[in-house]
């Protein structure tokens, strides 16, 4: 089992990724937005988030322009942006980001992905810190890696995750997004006026 080298074996060209389903020389699809390297594609926020489990297709919401906040202790499940078709032989592995748990105790687990899967992927995000961590859309969250397999099926299920690409926001979604905008923003102003209070004490004590 080798770490497949993305330069020589990845295509955006859906008729050269069908054509090479079940050969030793197969590629991996991906979309335009991808960012490929040698051996890893980087891995980004897409558009849309839950904090609610088990995750369900008609709970995930669209990520605000501000992004939204993982407060410490808590959870949540995030699209990517990038889409990913694997052929019969190849599966991947997303890797969590090492500096992310270093600087923010930002935890991602490694995930397997299945050969003949095809969608863009969910994220879970685990802030373990002490502090509130922002996610945007677009933000490099982790990346995924691929490996050859020993034998090549002449038949496979193709697996996806639930989509809701494309989905209208219900009434619902938008206003729990309201809803959790206002208390992101009321979390922050809490911390400000805490933190605040606390400096003024100390000058106090001080020039007292």
């Amino acid at each position: 089992m080798a770490v497949i080298h993305l330069t020589d074996r990845h295509t955006k060209d859906r008729g050269i990724f069908e054509k090479n389903l079940e050969s030793v020389s197969s590629y991996v699809f991906v979309n335009n937005s991808a960012v490929v390297d040698q051996f890893e594609i980087s891995l980004t926020i897409g558009d849309s988030y839950t904090n609610m489990f088990p995750a369900r297709e008609e709970i995930f919401g669209n990520i605000p322009e501000e992004g939204v906040l993982i407060r410490p202790k808590t959870a949540m499940l995030f699209t990517t942006a990038e889409v990913l078709n694997l052929p019969h032989n190849i599966f991947g592995v997303i890797f969590p980001k090492g500096s992310m748990f270093i600087r923010y105790a930002i935890m991602i687990p490694t995930t397997k992905i299945d050969p003949g899967f095809h969608d863009n992927l969910y994220i879970f995000v685990q802030n373990m810190g002490s502090k509130p961590y922002r996610i945007k859309r677009g933000d490099v969250i982790a990346s995924v890696s691929f490996f050859s397999t020993d034998s090549t099926p002449s038949e496979i299920r193709k697996t996806q995750k639930p989509s809701h690409k494309g989905r209208m926001p219900r009434l619902r979604d938008s206003i729990l997004s309201v809803l959790r905008r206002i208390a992101e923003r009321t979390w922050e102003l809490l911390v400000a006026m805490i933190g605040g209070g606390i400096v003024l004490t100390i000058i106090q004590k001080v020039w007292g």
